[in-house]
């Protein structure tokens, strides 16, 4: 049976743009996208850091080295420009290949990791984890 866990996600990213008549998606600086290793309409949860705000939709990719983050369509009416959002990427994996890893890293889980990436109050990568 495959499992979905956590593959990566974008910390307390700063949204530069939000507009209810563009295409309902997150736009981001493929920067962005290349550090959490995310693909051009790939399904993502975007979370307020500050709210209650939990949509899912799909990334579109917008110019490089903008720190562009934007929110559009529906998701609009739930996040407004200067925003601090999360982006969760899940992925799908299976769970006996998955048992079988943590089996091999007893006593060592803690050290299993999620690809995080944490930006400046630019959007600029300063750090991935």
């Amino acid at each position: 049976m495959l499992i979905q866990i956590l593959k990566s996600k974008l910390k307390e990213v700063i949204i530069t743009k939000s507009d209810v008549k563009n295409e309902g998606s997150i736009t981001l600086d493929p920067d962005l996208m290349d550090a959490a290793k995310l693909f051009p309409y790939e399904r993502v949860e975007v979370n307020a850091v500050n709210g209650s705000a939990r949509i899912v939709t799909y990334v579109i990719k917008g110019k490089r080295g903008s720190g562009q983050v934007e929110i559009n369509g529906g998701a609009a009416n739930f996040f407004k420009k200067e925003d601090h959002i999360h982006v969760n990427c899940f992925g799908f994996i299976d769970e006996y290949l998955l048992s079988d890893f943590y089996r091999r890293m007893k006593g060592k889980e803690d050290e299993v990791k999620y690809n995080t990436v944490i930006t400046d109050s630019h959007n600029k990568i300063i750090e991935i984890k």
